[in-house]
């Protein structure tokens, strides 16, 4: 290797449009290859490929597009190396339909679909993973003199069937613009992924002392919905426009290595891809009585106050098999509302953005008072305290001891990140232009704008943000930003 790392990359092409009648067709083809050097001797990164589509048109009505890429990758062995990936798509423009020209609701309507393959080869793994490894490390010694030798150990086992991930991707959608100045798209979508890269470990005990190998049997299935609505109002005095965005989507393994003989709660398999895990908390020890009626709690040596957790699997021990399906770490609805307006001179702009579906797992300092020297928050009058408030507490007992039982992952501390909040308010004025000449200037605006404004959720109480909980406890603190400014044109 050299002394510097550089890359080398050629594309090239060729490309094609051309008028059949009132139809028309424009073709592309195009081969890539890069290569990555790094400095000292590292194995060169390289990649090479084709990739490319078909598009044919009929009377601006009909259209339909084939597209391609045959891509390899270094980290698969030969046989496996290269993927094909083909897509296939087509739109319908129903509004230059002549049954449709006359009507008096549209004045554009498309309808279009699309069914493809994509792949992935940035496995984001050891590179290299069909070959087998060894490593230097280890070493033995000899005789009375402790003479050593070096060793090797073997590495991950390997796989030379190794291949790429893939997704299988569908898109039904619609387009419309109204004549009553209200637009209109939604998309209907599936993705389908499938030979996501997996490993063994869940399924063969530590005992084997070999790291397992990479193999393709992951499958999980992403589905939901994007709309968005738009209504504009660009006559008279008032100009305003009102925008909603929504998605949903949710996800759901369907495939993946799992020990056999695992109960329905606790199969991955079937649940999101994106849920937490943990305990289910049914309250806190009343007092020594109780820790001896209940199952034996194994995480850590309990005392009246501390969480009591459920018993899932009945085996009278209260574990990891224990654990249940808490939340969702990924919110399944978003939504977007985006609003502007201007009369005469003055404009007026706000944005407002909702997340559900999402869960967060409160774990900072601010939420375990206590630990870590942390300070005591307006929540320490929640804890539990013998005599005082054991049937109304929402929080475990006091200690400044390390308490694994109490901060484990569960549904205490599992707590809806909801939120609809408004992130951007501003309000400007302009100056005509009238006044604007006589002081030498071609525009002159002055505004008032305000960041994080107001918001409704349940992270209120802990005084955290929904958006980003760590905020001020692992970094800076989410603000409240206001600004005042003139914008000038000379």
């Amino acid at each position: 290797g050299g002394d510097f790392s550089y890359m080398i990359t050629s594309i090239g092409g060729l490309s094609y449009t051309g008028e059949i009648g009132s139809n028309v067709l424009a073709a592309d083809l195009k081969y890539m290859q890069s290569k990555y050097t790094l400095a000292g001797n590292n194995i060169a990164y390289a990649n090479q490929g084709m990739f490319g589509r078909a598009t044919y048109g009929i009377k601006s009505t009909y259209f339909v597009e084939f597209g391609f890429a045959y891509n390899g990758s270094e980290d698969f062995g030969a046989g496996n190396r290269f993927g094909f990936f083909p897509a296939l798509s087509g739109a319908w423009i129903l509004s230059n339909e002549d049954f449709l020209k006359q009507d008096d609701r549209f004045l554009f309507l498309k309808m279009r679909g699309s069914l493809g393959i994509t792949g992935n080869g940035k496995l984001g793994v050891e590179r290299f993973p069909y070959e087998e490894k060894f490593y230097g490390g280890g070493g033995y010694i000899f005789g009375s003199g402790y003479g050593t030798s070096d060793g090797a150990y073997e590495g991950r086992l390997p796989n030379p069937d190794i291949g790429w991930e893939e997704s299988l991707n569908i898109n039904i959608g619609v387009d419309m613009e109204m004549k009553n100045n209200l637009d209109i798209t939604f998309d209907l979508f599936s993705h389908y992924r499938y030979n996501i890269i997996t490993t063994g470990e869940n399924i063969i005990p530590s005992i084997v002392g070999q790291s397992l190998p990479y193999e393709n049997n992951g499958t999980v299935l992403n589905s939901g919905f994007e709309a968005m609505t738009r209504y504009k109002n660009t006559s008279g005095s008032w100009h305003y426009s009102i925008q909603g965005n929504l998605s949903f989507a949710i996800n759901r393994v369907l495939n993946m290595d799992e020990a056999e003989g695992l109960p329905d709660y606790q199969r991955r398999e079937g649940k999101s891809a994106s849920a937490l895990w943990g305990l289910e908390a049914v309250g806190f020890f009343r007092d020594e009585a109780d820790i001896a009626s209940s199952p034996l709690h194994t995480l850590e040596t309990v005392q009246p106050g501390d969480v009591k957790y459920k018993d899932q699997n009945n085996d009278n021990i209260i574990d990891y098999q224990d654990e249940i399906v808490i939340g969702n770490s990924i919110p399944q609805l978003n939504l977007g509302i985006l609003g502007t307006a201007a009369y005469r001179n003055f404009d007026f702009n706000v944005v407002v953005t909702g997340a559900f579906g999402r869960t967060v797992m409160l774990t900072n300092n601010s939420i375990w008072i206590l630990q870590n020297n942390n300070k005591a928050t307006a929540i320490a009058y929640e804890a539990w305290e013998a005599g005082v408030n054991e049937g109304e507490a929402t929080y475990p007992r006091l200690t400044t001891i390390t308490n694994n039982n109490n901060y484990n992952n569960s549904t205490l501390w599992a707590k809806s990140a909801a939120y609809l909040k408004l992130a951007n308010l501003e309000v400007g004025y302009s100056l005509p232009g009238t006044m604007m000449s006589g002081l030498g200037l071609s525009g002159l605006r002055i505004f008032l704008n305000t960041h994080n404004l107001a918001s409704l959720d349940g992270m209120m109480k802990y005084n955290l943000d929904p958006v980003v909980p760590d905020a001020g406890v692992t970094g800076y603190p989410v603000m409240r930003v206001f600004n005042a400014g003139v914008n000038l044109k000379f």
